[in-house]
């Protein structure tokens, strides 16, 4: 019961809403299970169709969580994470995750996503620009920051836009 779920997860943010796994578990929920849920109950076409407004109604929860905690990184990476995996939308994904990196304690492969997410479009020179702006901030020390890897980006995608 969709609506029902969806009447639950609106109570439960009302009553707190600064527990941020009510807001992004609730989203998977709406964008993944649903369509889960009723598989095989529908056809291919009503199936896309669901799919879509799951995606749609799972973007405008992690919205509303936005607004709620406009600095909290974990949402515009939610949307992204939504936007590629099920529309398969780079634009809109890169989007999310331009969002996601003017956010508070922002990780640091969001800026190596995003930049992926530019090559994507066919934004190489755009793509180069983050990862640039991003290396001066990303420890040596630090195997996460993954900063080896950035470099070698860089150098690619230099020699690519110098063509």
């Amino acid at each position: 019961d969709v609506e029902s779920m969806v009447r639950g997860m609106e109570w439960v943010v009302r009553f707190d809403p600064d527990t941020m796994v009510y807001w992004l578990d609730s989203a998977r929920m709406i964008a993944y299970d649903v369509k889960t849920w009723r598989e095989g109950s529908e056809n291919e076409s009503d199936a896309s169709s669901l799919e879509s407004e799951q995606l749609h109604r799972a973007i405008a929860w992690l919205d509303q969580g936005r607004v709620l905690h406009p600095r909290e990184v974990r949402l515009p990476i939610e949307q992204a994470v939504m936007w590629w995996s099920v529309a398969r939308d780079a634009e809109r994904a890169e989007q999310a995750w331009a969002a996601a990196q003017v956010c508070d304690n922002v990780p640091p492969f969001v800026a190596r996503v995003r930049a992926e997410m530019l090559v994507e479009l066919g934004r190489d020179q755009a793509a180069l620009e983050v990862l640039q702006a991003e290396l001066p901030r990303l420890s040596a020390d630090d195997p996460s920051a993954m900063k080896r890897v950035v470099e070698q980006r860089i150098a690619e995608l230099s020699s690519r836009v110098g063509r």
